[in-house]
Parts: structure tokens; C-alpha cells; sequence
């Protein structure tokens, strides 16, 4: 039985990976996350076929999946931690020099103040935000929560 269902499954992505691509690349933003709904929607059908489960229209079934899979994909929205919003083109490198002064270890007493007026400027910046935005903030920046 194992043998007939490994056969199913392996003609089925066979026939429908290509047009399953194809369908959801333009309803997604990257090409890896049209991979890995496709991934997804075939993980799917292989747990459905080796739990038995009865699929009478497999095109639709497939096309569901996948459709509810890009649904889910936006309903995630993916946060972008705040160090990255700054694009590489940038011909402001404030961003990155605010970041590395943050990072590095140097303990000079210049260094070590100029830390501490990020530390506060952040601090005020922060205090101007709503309680929950503050704290999501916090948790997702600050604590990598």
C-alpha cells in the first residue's frame, strides 16, 4: 500500500507542481514564497493521502490549498526588525553608524556617552507612542520577541 501511495503522490507533484508555480507567483512577493507554498500544498497531500482521506476533485483540492495557503501567507504579515528598514542605498549612513556605536564593544568614555544619548533619545522617542505600540516595540526591537 506504502508503495502505491509514495506512486500517487510522486505522479501528482510530477503533474501539477509547474501550473501550481505558475498560479500562485503572481499572488505572492518572492519566488521563495511561491516555493514554499507549493511545498506546503504537496505536504498537505501527502499527509491527506497517507491518512486516507478521500479528495474527489484533485485539481480543486490543490488550487484550494494553495489559495488558502497565499491567504495565510498575508495574514502573517512579516514585521521587518527596525535595524533593516533602512535600504543598502541609502547615501545616509546614520542608520548604520547609530547601529554599530549600539553594538560594538568600545568602552570609550566618548563612546560610551555618545551611546547614552541614543539611549535616551530612543527612550523619549518612545515615550511619544501609544502604551501598546511602545511595548510591541519593545518586545519585537529590544527583546526579539
Amino acid at each position: 500500500m506504502a508503495a502505491a501511495e509514495n506512486r500517487l503522490i510522486t505522479d501528482t507533484v510530477d503533474r501539477y507542481r509547474t501550473r501550481l508555480l505558475d498560479f500562485i507567483r503572481p499572488r505572492v512577493a518572492t519566488p521563495e514564497d511561491a516555493e514554499d507554498i507549493v511545498q506546503e500544498v504537496f505536504y498537505e497531500f501527502s499527509q491527506a493521502v497517507k491518512m486516507m482521506q478521500p479528495i474527489e476533485q484533485l485539481t480543486s483540492w490543490l488550487y484550494t490549498v494553495a489559495r488558502n495557503r497565499i491567504t495565510d501567507l498575508y495574514r502573517k504579515k512579516k514585521a521587518t526588525p527596525f535595524s533593516f528598514l533602512a535600504s543598502e542605498d541609502d547615501d545616509d549612513d546614520f542608520t548604520s553608524e547609530i547601529g554599530s556605536l549600539l553594538l560594538e564593544d568600545d568602552a570609550s568614555p566618548e563612546s560610551e556617552y555618545l551611546r547614552s544619548l541614543v539611549w535616551q533619545q530612543l527612550g523619549d522617542a518612545l515615550e511619544e507612542l501609544p502604551k501598546e505600540q511602545r511595548e510591541v516595540f519593545e518586545l519585537h526591537e529590544l527583546q526579539g520577541v
